[in-house]
């Protein structure tokens, strides 16, 4: 009797954290930046880059030269998302047009969904390359030439000691 009821209390204690979930969860707008306007915080133009661009931009690296083209792929999906965020809350940074800035990344993701397609290290280097040559352009345009993106340092693959990039092979 005393488990049975020390069950359902538990089992009602999930449901009310449930509840309390979904509804958090079914007001919230899916995809969408906190209002700038709000107490919520909303990241910062760096911020985004630092925390979510830069982080896809060299996982890409790490997929794709251990021939994960699916997670390479996926890397590159996270860009396009990361950009079109970008855009959308900041469409003006300082003087600048960030859509038209980073309009210059999308040739060169262009290029890397058609050498992850392939599966071709050698295009996909290319068109890497190219990515992180627009990035730096675009750092120069926005009077930040102090922020240079390179190739990650191959033995830098523990700067994200949490994931295997693998395709398939490593640890479950």
């Amino acid at each position: 009797m005393r488990g049975l009821k020390r069950a359902l209390g538990l089992g009602s204690t999930f449901a009310i954290v449930g509840v309390a979930g979904w509804i958090a969860i079914s007001t919230a707008t899916p995809g969408r930046a906190a209002d700038v306007s709000s107490k919520q915080y909303v990241p910062g133009l760096g911020d985004l880059m630092n925390a979510s661009l830069q982080t896809h931009h060299a996982k890409l690296w790490f997929a794709g030269h251990a021939d994960n083209w699916a997670l390479a792929a996926y890397q590159v999906k996270e860009l396009r998302e990361t950009t079109a965020l970008m855009e959308n809350v900041f469409p003006m940074w300082h003087d600048l047009n960030v859509g038209e800035m980073v309009t210059v990344l999308h040739s060169s993701l262009d290029e890397l969904d058609h050498a992850i397609a392939a599966k071709d290290p050698v295009k996909f280097d290319d068109a890497y390359h190219d990515l992180s040559t627009a990035c730096n352009a675009c750092h120069t345009a926005a009077n930040r030439p102090e922020i240079k993106i390179v190739d990650p340092i191959p033995q830098g693959a523990g700067s994200f000691a949490d994931q295997d990039f693998t395709n398939g092979s490593g640890p479950q």
